[in-house]
């Protein structure tokens, strides 16, 4: 990945501080406003990151200049190889922020979780797996709604749809398609041994438009490359704790890993 140029970045920093100066006036129409606060929102990461670039290069070349004063020189030989360290990783953040968006990252997604190896025990873990997404949403303020559920005799579901609604919902979520697999004593085994069971989740971008007072959804389904492992300690011995446990899944991707933990009480 190539290096941001100069140029592009003081556009970028310069675009930032016309938007926020056109905000500032206060005399703008309240569509134009509307666009202007979206574009200043998207573009504001964007423009941190370049001005952290520039501080970096800028003070790389104030150091090299010190080099040629020996009383100078040791200090700054320690502070060019500390920012010649920092620059590689700032210029590759900058990079990644300015990559194209996908036009479905704002978009609310549908969540479809499905047992599937394990029998009531992977029902059990769908049932997980759906509070365990309704718990990250919770702490995105986003909203979770049960659109149909098959409900399995034990618990849990073998099958459930669910939409989420708020702000980059997509975005963070779809990377999350795939088969989850997961190992623990499950709540329906009375000799203690440990059973294998999978569930599969299926997220896709969701566009809902309302006619006549009844929804209408389009989605688009994605896949991903990733893998994922959710593991779970045994449950402890006696009546208080028999039912508690402690998941967590980790999802190992192309940019940043997610890790979501989710906890169910008794």
């Amino acid at each position: 990945m190539s290096a941001v140029s100069g140029k592009q970045i003081d556009a970028i920093i310069e675009r930032h501080a016309a938007l926020q100066a056109r905000m500032a006036t206060g005399d703008m129409a309240p569509a134009d406003f509307v666009a202007a606060s979206k574009e200043f929102a998207e573009l504001e990461p964007v423009a941190k990151a370049a001005a952290e670039v520039t501080r970096l290069r800028a003070e790389l070349v104030s150091l090299n200049e010190m080099l040629a004063d020996p009383e100078m020189k040791a200090m700054a030989e320690e502070e060019i190889a500390a920012v010649e360290a920092a620059l590689p990783t700032a210029e590759h953040d900058l990079a990644i922020k300015l990559l194209p968006k996908d036009v479905a990252d704002e978009r609310a997604a549908m969540l479809e979780i499905r047992a599937g190896t394990g029998g009531d025990e992977a029902a059990l873990f769908a049932g997980d797996l759906l509070r365990m997404y309704s718990r990250y949403a919770d702490a995105q303020g986003w909203k979770v709604e049960i659109i149909s559920a098959n409900e399995a005799e034990v618990g849990g579901y073998k099958e459930v749809v669910a939409s989420v609604v708020g702000q980059g919902v997509f975005a963070k979520l779809k990377f999350e398609s795939g088969v989850h697999r997961i190992q623990r004593v499950p709540v329906t085994e009375s000799g203690g041994r440990i059973h294998t069971s999978a569930a599969t989740a299926v997220i896709s971008s969701a566009a809902i438009a309302f006619i006549s007072g009844s929804a209408s959804i389009a989605s688009r389904s994605t896949s991903s490359p990733r893998s994922r492992t959710t593991s779970r300690a045994a449950a402890a011995t006696g009546s208080s704790s028999a039912n508690s446990f402690d998941a967590a899944t980790k999802s190992a991707g192309a940019i940043s890993p997610v890790a979501i933990r989710a906890c169910r009480a008794a």
